[in-house]
């Protein structure tokens, strides 16, 4: 796989992997399935830092939307190619 092809490929696992947790956190019927929900959060950043070469401080959340708040709309499934960084506007 070319470097671009699994950069790609990251990104779209973690993008899943926050959609997930996002519901997850959305619609958690107790703590404890809140902070699972955080702790995958932080395993789609890991992933996502990786494709960028960033750290995982980087592109980790620095806080949530209110539970019940919806997120603010996806353009798309993908990341464009030409993206270079996803810290601010993926993960922020």
């Amino acid at each position: 796989m070319a470097g671009s092809d699994r950069r790609q490929a990251l990104y779209l696992i973690a993008d899943q992997m926050r959609g997930i947790t996002t519901a997850g956190r959305q619609h958690a019927a107790n703590v404890s399935e809140a902070e699972r929900a955080e702790r995958l959060m932080g395993l789609a950043a890991d992933l996502a830092a990786m494709a960028d070469d960033a750290t995982p401080e980087s592109v980790r959340p620095t806080s949530w939307p209110s539970r019940g708040t919806a997120s603010p709309p996806r353009s798309g499934s993908t990341r464009p190619s030409s993206t270079p960084t996803i810290a601010s506007s993926w993960f922020g």
